[in-house]
């Protein structure tokens, strides 16, 4: 599938620590918009989700949000 004139598509960033990805969100001439955190087993910092998915089609300035892992609290439930 071919992206529209004046697109290209998302690169993935699945898997990358967040000042990685960033990196490559920007040198695609893209903007890093929200970034939020889930609780995971992955290591602290890694890029779980990523909207726009990789390969869809985006152009320059479009922002990309991404979901970064953070570890998971464990609850004590004694009293």
């Amino acid at each position: 599938m071919s992206a529209p004139v004046g697109k290209f598509p998302m690169p993935n960033v699945l898997g990358m620590g967040l000042e990685t990805a960033s990196g490559i969100i920007a040198s695609q001439g893209l903007v890093l918009g929200g970034v939020k955190q889930a609780p995971s087993d992955e290591t602290a910092g890694l890029v779980l989700i990523q909207y726009p998915e990789e390969g869809m089609p985006v152009a320059d300035g479009d922002s990309v949000h991404l979901i970064v892992a953070v570890p998971v609290v464990a609850v004590d439930s004694q009293p």
